[in-house]
């Protein structure tokens, strides 16, 4: 006899939520990844999700398993059953002879990353390989390709205009020419994080220049960079504000303001979340890390049309390693879309309270210090009045 319909759906919603309890997670995975696997995506093919790679004289990849865990999930046992970023941003800093953010690489330099990106078995080519062999596996169309620009050189205008144009049209053909079946070419990443006076006008001409060829203009200054708050003057597109909580001195109220601006002028943020910290304040690049999530699920980051993450050289990474595996998962739930202010692991609240417990502690410790100085400043008073207003001895 069969059960009515209304009947089977209980009992099928009954399995669903029990499921995780059921069925205990791989070695290595968290409790939550059962529940995760069967939940909705929130759309998350139609957002961009941009991991920065970083290709220059001190990182590169060269891999096609490592690529594989950049653009689909890989479980602990080396499957891979989700996909995962869908745009990749190459970029690099240091160059052979100067650095390409802050404008000291030549244009030797320039033509030298070109082709660690694009020549052959360059960095994308890698990219490409992998991106086939995870289409036989998931329903991948393509990847998506941001090239960076490097700060040109001071000088005249003309001059670091036409280093821009000639090394966009270089990547044009060397890209062309890679016959790439699962790359698109979407942008260009202005590579200087804040825009300089000399700049301005440099940057709305790179601007005209990329758009009328078809190009996304991106960029990610930090916290406080020149020009951040007049981004679309600039020409640029697609604008993601560097947090730098996991930088600098500062605390939770950072998330609080980025988000405040991000409203403001209408952009996005960036995920700063690398396996290492520089903020005093948090214990170490694990509670930074989770930090940075409990913001994003408190201000709803993960629902934001584009948002990119620093950086996928080091996701690679805790994708390789047992006792860190459990953190490119958390990068991936987030990615796609997945984790909620009702769902997400417990570490993150628990990362949280630990930190403004920390910060309470700080507060009543400063607290007791400061009373401490009142009093010795008022008994030094009283000493010294004493002292002073003592009435004359009569002989």
């Amino acid at each position: 006899m069969k059960l009515p319909k209304a009947a089977a759906g209980i009992v099928l919603m009954l399995i669903i939520v029990a499921l995780p309890k059921w069925v205990p997670p791989a070695e290595g995975e968290f409790g939550f990844q059962t529940t995760y696997r069967v939940m909705a995506h929130k759309g998350s093919e139609s957002k961009e999700r941009i991991a920065l790679i970083y290709i220059d004289t001190a990182y590169k990849v060269r891999n096609v398993q490592d690529y594989k865990k950049i653009i689909a999930h890989m479980t602990s046992d080396g499957k891979f059953d989700d996909l995962f970023f869908n745009t990749i941003l190459f970029l690099g800093i240091r160059g052979r002879e100067g650095n390409f953010e802050v404008g000291t690489a030549s244009q030797s330099d320039w033509d030298w990353w070109l082709g660690l990106i694009l020549g052959q078995e360059g960095e994308a080519s890698f990219l490409e390989r992998a991106a086939i062999e995870i289409s036989s596996e998931l329903p991948l169309d393509h990847v998506g390709v941001i090239l960076m620009i490097p700060r040109p050189r001071s000088g005249a205008l003309q001059a670091r205009m036409d280093s821009v144009k000639n090394y966009v049209e270089k990547a044009e053909v060397m890209f062309e020419s890679g016959h790439y079946s699962k790359l698109k070419l979407k942008g260009f990443y202005w590579m200087s994080e804040s825009a300089e006076e000399e700049d301005v006008e440099l940057i709305r001409q790179v601007s005209a220049f990329l758009h009328s060829k078809g190009y996304t203009f991106y960029w990610i200054p930090y916290f406080n960079a020149r020009g951040y708050d007049d981004w679309k003057q600039l020409g640029f597109d697609k604008v993601m504000l560097q947090p730098n909580f996991a930088f600098y001195d500062c605390g939770l109220e950072r998330f609080e303001e980025v988000d405040r601006r991000r409203k403001l002028y209408n952009f996005s943020v960036e995920m700063e979340l690398p396996s290492y910290k520089q903020n005093p304040r948090v214990e170490d690049w694990k509670e930074s890390f989770l930090l940075y999530l409990w913001a994003s699920i408190k201000y709803d980051w993960g629902d934001l049309p584009y948002v990119s993450y620093y950086y996928g050289n080091d996701f690679i990474k805790m994708a390789s390693d047992a006792a860190t595996k459990k953190f490119y998962d958390f990068v991936y739930l987030h990615v796609r879309g997945k984790l909620t202010s009702t769902l997400h692991p417990a570490e993150i609240d628990q990362a949280y309270e630990r930190f403004q417990s920390k910060a309470q502690r700080s507060k009543t410790l400063f607290a007791l210090i400061l009373a401490v100085w009142v009093l010795f400043v008022a008994i030094i008073v009283l000493v010294i009045g004493k002292q002073i207003f003592r009435p004359a001895r009569i002989n």
